[in-house]
Order: C-alpha cells, then sequence, then structure tokens
C-alpha cells in the first residue's frame, strides 16, 4: 500500500498538477480570465478538448481489453475536477489543512446546529485539507478523502468538489487515465436560517434526487432519437447515434447515494473546520511541494524585502503556502466531576460545540466560540473504539 512520506506535501491541486498530462493545457485555457470569475462556457469546452486529445493517445497504448467500457465513468469527473483545480491555480491559490490533532477534537465537536449564515469563509474559493488517515473514503478503487475544493464566488452559493487519494497506487502522469481517484460534486444555495445539518443532508440528497431525475427523464435518449430521424445527420447519412447519458447518470446516482454517508461525514467537518476558524484561532504555514531549502529560509526570517521576494518567486514556481489549522490545539482531560457517576465509568468524550455571543460596541456584533471537547475520566485510558460521526439532526 503506498503511504505519502510527509504530510501535506502532495495536497490534491499540487498532486493533480504533477499527474495529470493535461494539467498545463488547462491552466492554460484560463490564463487570462478573472479569477473571481467562474468558467465560462468557451472555456470549458478547452477544458474538455484539452483532456481528450491526452486521453485518446493514452487509451490507444493499452491493449483493447484493458480500455474503459465506458469513458465517460472516468472522464466526468476528470472534466469537472479540472475545472476546480484550473480555478485554484488560476491565482485562487489558498489552502488550508487540518492537523490531525484538530480533526480528533472536531470529530467530538457538534457543529450541527450552527446557523450557515455564521460561518465565515476566509476566500472566495480554497482547498481544504484533511489529514492522511482520517478514514473516510468513497465508493470506488480503494480510496481516503483527502479534501474538498470550496467555491463561495457565487453570492450564497456553496460548491464543493471532494476529492481522495488512492491508497492503492502512486497516480502518475504515466498511468493516467487507469488511476482514477473517485471525486463527489455537491452545490446549493444557502437557505436564511438554514443550519450546518440541515445544509450538508439537503446537498447530498438534493444532489442523489437530480441524477436519478435525470437518469429517468429520457432527455438525452430523445435528443440522440431526433438527430437519427434527421435524414441530413441520423440514420440515412449512414450514422446512428446511442445515448448513453441516463445509464451514466444512473450509476453516479447510485454511487452518490451508496456514498452519502461519506458525502456528510466530509462535508460536516469541511464546514466544521469553516466554524473553527471563524473563531480566530491561531495558525502556523508550511508549503507544498517543498520549497528549496534557501527560499524557504528567506520566507520565514529574511528582511521584509527577501520575504515578499521569496514569496512571489515560490508563486511563480508553483509552491503553495499551506494554512496549517489546530497544530497547537491539545485534547484536555477532565477529572470526574463528583457525585456525576461511579468509578465504574469508563474514559469517554463530552462533546464540543458551538456557542453564539456578541461583541462590538452595543454587543451588535455576533461572533462564534467553540467549546473543546474533553475526555472525561481519562486516568481510565482513551475513549475505545472509532469516532468517526457525520453531521446529523438533533430533531
Amino acid at each position: 500500500m503506498y503511504h505519502r512520506k510527509t504530510r501535506f506535501e502532495d495536497v490534491h491541486p499540487v498532486r493533480w498538477k504533477q499527474t495529470k498530462p493535461y494539467a498545463k493545457d488547462v491552466i492554460s485555457a484560463r490564463t487570462h480570465a478573472d479569477p473571481q470569475d467562474g468558467v465560462t462556457q468557451s472555456e470549458f469546452q478547452q477544458i474538455i478538448q484539452s483532456i481528450m486529445m491526452r486521453y485518446n493517445p493514452a487509451i490507444m497504448r493499452l491493449p483493447r481489453e484493458k480500455r474503459p467500457e465506458t469513458p465517460m465513468d472516468i472522464l466526468t469527473p476528470e472534466i469537472s475536477i479540472s475545472t476546480s483545480a484550473s480555478c485554484f491555480w488560476n491565482g485562487n491559490r489558498n489552502v488550508v489543512a487540518m492537523d490531525p490533532a484538530l480533526l480528533d477534537l472536531l470529530r467530538e465537536t457538534d457543529a450541527g446546529d450552527v446557523p450557515m449564515d455564521m460561518v465565515r469563509w476566509t476566500h472566495p474559493l480554497l482547498y481544504i485539507a484533511l489529514p492522511e488517515g482520517n478514514g473516510i473514503s468513497l465508493p470506488g478503487e480503494p480510496n481516503e478523502v483527502d479534501g474538498a475544493y470550496v467555491d463561495m464566488r457565487l453570492p450564497g452559493i456553496m460548491q464543493i468538489a471532494i476529492t481522495t487519494r488512492r491508497t492503492d497506487v502512486q497516480p502518475r502522469r504515466t498511468t493516467w487515465p487507469m488511476t482514477p481517484e473517485p471525486a463527489y460534486f455537491y452545490g446549493a444555495e444557502i437557505k436564511d436560517g438554514e443550519t450546518v445539518d440541515e445544509f450538508t443532508s439537503r446537498c447530498v440528497e438534493d444532489h442523489v434526487a437530480e441524477l436519478l431525475a435525470h437518469a429517468e427523464s429520457g432527455s438525452l435518449r430523445k435528443a440522440a432519437d431526433e438527430i437519427n430521424a434527421d435524414p441530413d445527420y441520423g440514420n440515412a447519412a449512414g450514422r446512428h447515434i446511442v445515448s448513453v447519458g441516463e445509464r451514466n447518470n444512473a450509476i453516479r446516482a447510485d454511487r452518490h447515494e451508496e456514498g452519502a454517508d461519506s458525502g456528510v461525514k466530509a462535508l460536516g467537518l469541511i464546514i466544521n473546520l469553516m466554524c473553527y476558524l471563524s473563531t480566530e484561532p491561531e495558525l502556523d504555514v508550511d508549503y507544498s511541494p517543498r520549497p528549496p531549502a534557501k527560499l524557504a529560509q528567506k520566507a520565514s526570517s529574511g528582511s521584509q524585502r527577501d520575504r515578499r521576494n521569496a514569496r512571489a518567486e515560490m508563486h511563480r514556481i508553483g509552491v503553495l503556502p499551506i494554512v496549517v489549522a489546530g497544530r497547537k490545539e491539545a485534547i484536555e482531560a477532565k477529572e470526574n466531576p463528583r457525585g456525576e457517576t461511579g468509578e465504574e465509568t469508563a474514559s469517554h468524550w463530552r462533546r464540543g460545540h458551538y456557542h453564539l455571543y456578541w461583541t462590538g460596541p452595543g454587543r451588535t456584533v455576533p461572533r462564534l466560540n467553540w467549546v473543546k471537547p474533553v475526555i472525561v475520566r481519562q486516568d481510565k485510558g482513551r475513549p475505545e473504539g472509532t469516532h468517526h460521526h457525520p453531521v446529523r439532526s438533533r430533531s
């Protein structure tokens, strides 16, 4: 089994750029685009063309029996992820990584009742990296969720692309496209007064329903039948078009339904991290990939001019500064409160949560405060079992 050597050394944006043979062409398609804008129809067509030009020669090098029976099962997520990754590299190079210590604490923190309008999004487009060993996987090839692109550039709408890292192979340019990394895509408008619980559940449920509706509508099949019936384009011209869109949508709907719990877990952790960041904690900075030693030294301890020039050079060569959250967090232990339980009580977690308080002139500015989870009776050892949990409604 492949294990990466350094934490956050190969976050998805870096891995995507290094392992996809079409990455340079896709990024070039948006070189002159406004980073704050979404992908235009023309740019989207260029992305598809760039991927297909690499896909066809790559597949032809494989024996016929090893070629994918349904190429769109591979190409559809590749195209979708490429839109997020190309937007990221086109100026929105923001990465927030969750330290394993923080992951443990947020898994034992309930963010479900936090209003979505209280979550502070640090950037309109960013990549959130989860630490290795988080135990969340999506259906398909052996994988582990490694993070998500979160796009908030459209007011009031959140678009999320959950990415994974293969745990059985190390994808390379030479093995593409036969080492796909599963990905899930969600998006929804944030409703007034909606909580984290309500939003995450609705994202997953609505997307499955949308895929099923497309699969059952028959619209793509009808369009193919109309083309076939046209004497200039269809059967009379010696061509016959078969639509597989409904089948592909049905397959994707089944996969999203099968992975619904994983999707909610990942979405819950991502938004939980944003709740944590809304409390304005202390943060550290890493880099990926690791920059040359002299450049790193200038960026951290040089003069103001040296640091500015070092950051500019890192940006030019594609080194990402990664904001690491929670590295200084520690799990607190509390003794068993007198009279609460007996000596036989096992070690257990007391859940953390967020609460709202008011500050500023006249106490009119709302703020989130994080009440950390604690281990009760840690003298009995750490709580047994895993603590992976989806964000669920309490009602």
